[in-house]
């Protein structure tokens, strides 16, 4: 303890004779902090490793039967081109629908163009409804539309607005507004300046951030099938249990079109920046 007290009070001499104190270092109190929270996490979960050995032969025999193809198997695949497409298009129109609509939103809530106590409030909603996660939303939806394509989509739009609006205001705040308040200066309202000056500025980022969108979504049509969100992902929960090998033929589409779409995605965008 001594040794410690010393080492955290000690002082270095300059040249001219002056003492100081070097700054104190949190290397060790943040190093502390994330063990302990490990830990506490290991606690609250019950990890268990032992359990992983254990049942690694069952992981083993199922991953077997996912990819244990047979002539029912090849049967099932005309049976996935529509949920597949299905969800492809619901991905597609809910995050075109989402950015078209989180667009304006978006530049009303930057504070750099709206700094009042209105768009502190929106934005201030808008962070609360985000934190929803997409399969809550999907779950709540399925209980009012039902086990639906549209379920799935309608939660894909409010995500994907959500997170839109979020992605416009941050982008739109890091820009130099010098052209902005020019327009204003020379007699244009603010709707005029936003036009000429803030939207041709944010054009390029908004489909880059739509194509992205698009790219996640597709995903996550996937799992929202999985709480009655419709697609793919609603076949693929009837499938894990009932027959494992037609589970795996589902896997495998969605991979092809997944990696397919990334590789798109990720060319365009790269374009476009």
């Amino acid at each position: 303890m001594h040794k410690w007290w010393v080492a955290m009070n000690r002082k270095i001499v300059l040249p001219n004779g002056k003492e100081i104190k070097p700054p104190f270092k949190l290397t060790w109190v943040i190093t502390l902090i994330v063990i302990l929270l490990i830990a506490l996490s290991i606690y609250v979960t019950k990890f268990d490793l032992s359990l992983l050995v254990t049942h690694a032969h069952r992981a083993s025999e199922y991953f077997s039967q996912l990819f244990n193809f047979n002539e029912k198997t090849y049967a099932f695949i005309p049976s996935i081109y529509k949920p597949l497409l299905q969800t492809l298009a619901m991905s597609l129109v809910g995050s075109l629908a989402g950015m078209l609509l989180a667009f304006p939103v978006g530049i009303i809530c930057a504070i750099n163009i709206n700094n009042n106590f209105f768009t502190c409030i929106l934005r201030a909603i808008f962070n609360i409804l985000r934190t929803i996660p997409i399969l809550i939303v999907g779950l709540i939806f399925k209980y009012i539309f039902g086990a639906s394509n549209f379920s799935g989509f309608v939660a894909i739009l409010i995500t994907t607005f959500l997170i839109g609006i979020k992605m416009l205001y941050e982008y739109i705040e890091t820009l130099n507004l010098a052209s902005y308040e020019s327009a204003l200066a020379t007699g244009l309202n603010k709707y005029q300046a936003i036009v000429s000056t803030i939207i041709p500025n944010i054009r390029s980022y908004f489909v880059s951030q739509t194509l992205y969108m698009f790219e996640v979504n597709v995903r996550m049509a996937t799992i929202l099938g999985l709480v009655g969100g419709g697609g793919i992902g609603l076949v693929l929960n009837d499938q894990l249990t009932v027959n494992p090998a037609k589970a795996g033929m589902i896997l495998i589409f969605m991979f092809v079109v997944v990696l397919t779409i990334e590789l798109i995605t990720g060319f365009l965008r790269k374009r476009l920046a």
